[in-house]
């Protein structure tokens, strides 16, 4: 939504959504992101810049979700335990994205699929 230039839509499951302002400049494109894991509590480790975005979510289905950019950042952080008078429920990391990336299983699988018929192949006409 954001790169689209969208700052309020209605979205899946009756969420709705609002952008307050844009980070890392407003108008900036933004990356894509990929889950990496989900924690609780308000100090969150981010290590050296691995993750793209973080998401938490307050009491459950009463007040909502907020989406930090945190690419720029490092190191430890903390985040706010309540928004209004809603309690912080958990949150997720997300990481960057890389679109178009083939399986690696499935490309394993193909690449051993191919090289056991030509074996195959090899085998019947040097008869």
């Amino acid at each position: 939504m954001y790169n689209n230039g969208i700052t309020d839509a209605s979205g899946p499951f009756g969420q709705d959504y609002h952008i307050v302002n844009g980070a890392p400049a407003f108008g900036a494109s933004l990356p894509n992101a990929v889950f990496n894991h989900n924690g609780t509590g308000t100090s969150i480790n981010l290590g050296t810049g691995l993750y793209t975005y973080l998401f938490a979510k307050y009491d459950g289905p009463n007040q909502g979700s907020i989406v930090w950019y945190v690419g720029n950042l490092s190191g430890t952080i903390t985040i706010p335990e309540f928004w209004g008078q809603y309690q912080l429920s958990g949150w997720t990391l997300f990481g960057p994205g890389v679109p178009g990336v083939p399986d690696g299983g499935t490309t394993a699988m193909l690449l051993g699929t191919a090289i056991g018929a030509l074996g195959m192949a090899r085998r019947f006409l040097k008869r």
